[in-house]
């Protein structure tokens, strides 16, 4: 029945009681007496008793416990060790006890002696068990001997003694520990051990921390690499394959935390301390965070740095010796005024006896009086403005210096000085003294220079006060102007001006007296004779007095006025044989046609007619392209304004330039957004966009790439381009830009010149930009050029803007054979010119209309009063006596409402915007093909 329950104990559970919380932990007191007592538990028999006596007898405490709670009550109060009768242990509920001893200390293994029956505990399972449960366990075999029961229990108490002294001594390391652990969580320091054959270190918490490592207590070499600066690596001796006792030496390095990214500075430093046991080396360091002390450091540099920076910066010398005058500091200007090279030379020395050793006067100078010395030794400052230093290679400099006593803490440290080199205020002083010295004879030729120089110049000099009255005047006024020095003096100066340039000499002169410069201004004045000379003035204000000198430029004038009208001529001839070349040639096609056509009918023959008239349309065609070209160069080329779409215009010549420049050339268009109108003849503007094409078309013969641009241009008061006479305002441009071979700067100042060109012979008239140039001019705008050799030019149109809206444009009106039914009206047609009144009268009679031709102003204006009903004026611009314009006007005061046809080849007013054309008129140009005067006329005329 024992048995058997000693084989049912519930063994593991009571080893787990504690750690589920049932019971507390075991307390363990003190080591003494007490602590080495003896808990006796025999439930049956006197052997409770007889153990006691025993023990009592040997000097060893005991207890006699009546049951298996009070041997755990003699367990938690501190018992050395248990004596109890294996059959106190049979059936009972051990798991208090068993859980007591599982938990007690790692120290701790306390003794238990099982009092056995005869047959032993190796003939019992049970109490093999109990051996399991009780751990340190010794089984005595009933009935032993006094002495076998005492010697077991002497040995149990000096087990439990040698425990608590081990206790002792594992409470003193864990308080060195904990009292180290402090000490370098204080200190920040962290300890490591580094495994030579793992590369592995064993690691304190401070370590973690400071590495930013977290909670752990190992790690590899390897990874700490990894977080060392790349720049660092080299000073990390332990990542060499082997280690060296040397390989833990101090040394300090940069990390990059991997917790916060941030750069921190470290030291570590350790040592290589032999095994006792292995006999190899084991490897012990500390290692700590340096961050702040590396910024102080590194500020204390800059601040050193820029300390020193100062110091060698000022211009003046000085340097410091401490209270026996030896030297401990100078800056730069102290070794470059006394000629030492180097600072080495000077800290350390007493200088007195090299810099400072003589009075001015050569005298010897001793230590004892020199006040910097003096400043040094008894803390008294001085100022000495007069003395010399002596330089290294024994040259002496006259120097002012001042000294003050350095002084730190209420002690005496030494002394300051500083000084500058006085030569040059020196020799200052001496000149000065030597121009006072000579100052009167220095005036007096002064001033005979400059009355020489008053009667000699050959300008005009002169000096006037604020009203206007010479007050002196020099010898070149009767030279230049013929007038004496008594007909001058104190007379108004603008007598002698021009009357119109009165107001602008005036003018200048007010601001001269408000102190602004007026380095040169002109005016004519008047000579003795009445005739006047071109002078000009350059003037100073001063004390109420006007300073003038003067300078005749008339000759110099007349001469740039004979330079430029030579270069006017030069250009008419230019443009005259360029004229007479051109029309040479298209006459010469023109009479030639007409000569083989007499011939023919002269042959009653009409072979080759209709090629024969068509070389002379041509060559007329041709010539009347040139008249234009010159028309729009002189800026009298008679227009058609009208509002403009820019934009509309340009996009609809895609088809006609994408001809024009051919496969080879890209062409782009960059228009404008809300593009503004402009006011202008659309078909002049549609032949300059085609000149320049072709022009551009030229300047790349291997292709490349034109754009086309229109823009708002804004044009502020500073002009487009630096001779144009562009006003302020709004303006539409329009640019043509190629990427060909550019302009030099000789041929851009010449590109708008009338025939100049760079093509070859017979390839082009060099009219094109000239004209291009003369028709932006005349349109009240501008034209400009803008190239580069080899980077490809630029020219824009500046056209001024129009606030207007486009008006509808009028419907073709269909030539049908009824209207020349309807056509009855009657026709005033003025023409001077025979050839043309007989053919347009002609032309007129053929539409079905009654023609009255004059052939002058006057012989029109008697027609017109004459009273005859009227229902057209077509009249040339240019006629004799009265012209066509005025002609208009006569008309319409007759006729309110007739329409009039101006026709002109030579319009002198062409300005149309200023309102040439009025109300119910219209112009056509010759030379004109008879279709288009058919057209205009059916458009005046045809009926509503």
């Amino acid at each position: 029945m024992g048995r058997r329950n000693l084989e049912q104990l519930p063994w593991r559970a009571a080893r787990n009681t504690y750690r589920s919380g049932f019971r507390r932990p075991p307390e363990i007191v003190k080591p003494g007496p007490f602590s080495e007592r003896a808990a006796v538990f025999a439930p049956t028999g006197r052997d409770a008793s007889i153990a006691v006596d025993l023990l009592r007898e040997a000097g060893l405490a005991s207890e006699i416990v009546a049951d298996l709670n009070s041997v755990e009550h003699a367990l938690y109060s501190g018992a050395g060790l248990a004596v109890i009768a294996e059959e106190g242990l049979l059936g009972a509920d051990l798991t208090a006890i068993a859980s007591w001893i599982v938990n007690q200390p790692s120290w701790s293994d306390f003794p238990f002696i099982v009092l056995t029956r005869r047959g032993g505990s190796d003939r019992n399972p049970a109490a093999l068990r109990l051996s399991e449960l009780l751990g340190n366990v010794s089984f005595l075999e009933r009935p032993f001997h006094p002495t076998s029961f005492v010697s077991t229990v002497r040995t149990a108490v000096r087990a439990r003694r040698r425990q608590y002294e081990a206790r002792a001594r594992l409470e003193e390391l864990n308080d060195r520990q904990e009292r180290l652990r402090f000490a370098q969580e204080a200190g920040g320091i962290g300890t490591f051990e580094l495994f030579a054959d793992t590369r592995m270190l064993s690691i304190s918490e401070q370590f973690c921390r400071i590495w930013g490592l977290g909670d752990r207590s190992s790690v590899s070499l390897a990874e700490l690499m990894q977080l060392v600066d790349a720049q660092d690596h080299d000073k990390i001796m332990t990542s060499a394959p082997e280690l060296t006792t040397s390989a833990l030496q101090y040394t300090e390095y940069r990390i990059h935390r991997p917790d916060t990214q941030e750069v921190r500075w470290l030291a570590r430093r350790g040592e290589a301390l032999p095994d006792g046991i292995t006999g190899n080396n084991r490897f012990f360091g500390i290692v700590y965070d340096i961050t702040e002390r590396k910024n102080a450091e590194l500020a204390l540099r800059e601040r050193d740095a820029f300390t020193r920076l100062l110091i060698n910066s000022t211009t003046e010398a000085f340097y410091a010796v401490d209270t026996e005058g030896t030297t401990t500091l100078c800056n730069a200007s102290f070794l470059r005024l006394l000629g030492f090279s180097d600072e080495s030379e000077v800290l350390g020395r007493k200088l007195h006896t090299v810099i400072h050793h003589s009075h001015p006067d050569g005298s010897h100078y001793p230590v004892s009086e020199c006040p910097i010395y003096c400043a040094a030794s008894n803390g008294k400052p001085a100022i000495v403005d007069d003395e010399y230093f002596f330089r290294k290679d024994g040259s002496r400099i006259p120097v002012e210096y001042r000294t003050a006593p350095i002084v730190v803490n209420g002690v005496l440290q030494g002394a300051i000085c500083t000084f500058v080199d006085i030569t040059q205020r020196k020799r200052a002083a001496d000149e000065l003294k030597q121009l006072n010295a000579t100052l009167e004879q220095r005036v007096e030729e002064r001033t005979r220079e400059r009355d020489r120089m008053w009667r000699l110049s050959g300008d005009l000099m002169g000096v006037r006060d604020i009203s206007g009255r010479l007050l002196a005047v020099n010898q070149a006024w009767t030279t230049m102007l013929g007038w004496t020095e008594a007909e001058l003096l104190h007379e108004d100066f603008s007598s002698l001006v021009h009357p119109d340039d009165r107001e602008n000499s005036r003018n200048t002169l007010n601001e001269l007296a408000s102190n602004l410069p007026a380095f040169r201004f002109e005016n004519r004045c008047r000579h003795k004779d009445g005739s006047y000379r071109l002078i000009s003035w350059t003037t100073a204000f001063e004390d109420g007095q006007l300073y003038a000198i003067g300078r005749d430029i008339t000759r110099e004038r007349e001469t740039e006025d004979a330079l430029r009208q030579s270069q006017k001529m030069e250009a008419v001839g230019q443009l005259t044989g360029g004229i007479a070349h051109d029309f040479n040639n298209l006459l010469q096609s023109i009479t030639a046609a007409l000569e083989m056509l007499r011939l023919r009918d002269a042959k009653n023959t009409t072979h080759d007619v209709e090629r024969l008239i068509s070389v002379a349309m041509t060559s007329a065609n041709k010539a009347a392209s040139l008249v234009h070209h010159l028309l729009a160069f002189s800026r009298r080329q008679p227009l058609s304004p009208t509002p403009v779409d820019g934009n509309v215009l340009v996009a609809s010549m895609r088809d006609l330039l994408t001809r024009t420049l051919g496969h080879a050339i890209q062409l782009e268009f960059v228009l404008a957004d809300d593009l503004w109108l402009t006011l202008c003849d659309p078909n002049q503007l549609e032949s300059a966009v085609l000149n320049l094409t072709i022009n551009a078309r030229d300047a790349m013969p291997g292709g490349g790439k034109l754009i086309v641009e229109t823009s708002n241009v804004q044009q502020s008061d500073e002009p487009i381009g630096e001779a144009s006479e562009l006003n302020t305002g709004e303006y539409v441009c329009f640019s043509i830009t190629d990427t060909g071979t550019g302009m030099s700067p000789e041929t851009l100042a010449k590109a708008f010149e009338p025939f100049f060109t760079t093509k070859a012979l017979g390839e082009g008239t060099g009219l094109g930009l000239s004209m291009v140039y003369g028709f932006a001019s005349q349109s009240e705008g501008h034209a400009k050029i803008r190239s580069e050799i080899g980077r490809g030019t630029t020219i824009s149109l500046y056209l001024p803007r129009y606030h207007g809206v486009v008006k509808t444009e009028i419907t073709e009106f269909e030539k049908s054979p009824e209207l020349r039914a309807r056509l009855n009206e009657c026709v005033l047609l003025v023409e001077d010119e025979p050839g043309i009144r007989e053919v347009v009268a002609e032309v007129l009679k053929d539409l079905g209309l009654e023609v009255c031709v004059a052939e002058d102003g006057l012989a029109g204006l008697a027609v017109l009063e004459s009273g005859r009903a009227l229902n057209l004026l077509i009249t040339d611009i240019g006629l004799p006596g009265m012209n066509g314009r005025t002609l208009a006007d006569r008309a319409r005061a007759l006729y309110p409402d007739l329409p009039i046809l101006l026709m002109t080849g030579y319009a002198e007013n062409a300005a149309l915007a200023n309102g040439f054309l009025g109300a119910g008129m219209s112009m056509i140009t010759k030379p004109f093909p008879l279709s288009v005067l058919t057209e205009k006329v059916q458009t005046i005329l045809r009926p509503e």
